[in-house]
């Protein structure tokens, strides 16, 4: 059946760390990378939000660290790599673009330390130099806000999942998951992805108060 987590022989959370790379999670299969997605994409709409990136991304080890060294992390990736992946620019990630995203990001990291000349938009030369620098500071801007999103969502999944582990250290008895266990395990993780989504949209709805107070003010 479905194995919710991630199949232990790829990437096992007991080897995460710096061994785990954007290499390795693009030389899956379209199978396990599309299992792990729909994890995520827990309501069926087809898509994620980008600040869920930031939990989905922790849970294949790819970020580590503190809280602010994930902020950082994700910082990169929205700044060079999800413009490109994100072809419709809605904020939202379908299977596709996901794809994508850790295709570029691989390549990346591939090619890391190898200069390249920085790519100018098709409309930038129609554009002043003051507008292109406002929307640069303005994209960078947002890609910090969520990438600050990400790494938040990406501190509570870990948090909660080494709750979740100590419970389970407690209650082992067995090596083998009984069937009631095994459906415990599954009916776990997804109350944790619904716990980030829940996070997340707080998160975003007190951001969104918090800009029409300051808009009401003014």
């Amino acid at each position: 059946g479905i194995s919710w987590g991630f199949p232990s022989p790829y990437l096992g959370q007991e080897k995460m760390g710096s061994g785990v790379s954007f290499g390795k999670l693009a030389g899956l299969s379209e199978t396990e990378l599309k299992q792990s997605f729909e994890k995520w994409d827990s309501d069926k709409s087809g898509t994620i939000d980008e600040t869920e990136l930031g939990p989905m991304l922790e849970d294949f080890g790819l970020l580590t660290g503190t809280e602010s060294e994930m902020a950082s992390r994700m910082e990169d990736l929205f700044k060079t790599v999800l413009p490109d992946a994100d072809t419709n620019g809605d904020g939202k990630i379908d299977f596709k673009e996901f794809k994508l995203f850790v295709k570029i990001a691989a390549e990346k990291e591939k090619n890391k330390g190898k200069t390249k000349p920085a790519a100018k938009g098709r409309d930038s030369k129609a554009l002043s130099d003051d507008t292109e620098r406002l929307r640069k500071e303005t994209a960078e801007k947002k890609a910090k806000e969520k990438a600050e999103q990400a790494a938040k969502l990406a501190q509570q999944n870990k948090e909660m999942k080494q709750r979740l582990a100590e419970a389970k250290k407690q209650g082992r008895d067995s090596k083998v998951l009984s069937k009631e266990q095994e459906q415990e395990r599954k009916a776990k993780e997804e109350e944790r992805v619904a716990a980030m989504k829940k996070h997340n949209q707080d998160m975003k709805n007190h951001a969104k108060n918090l800009k029409e107070g300051v808009e009401a003010q003014v």
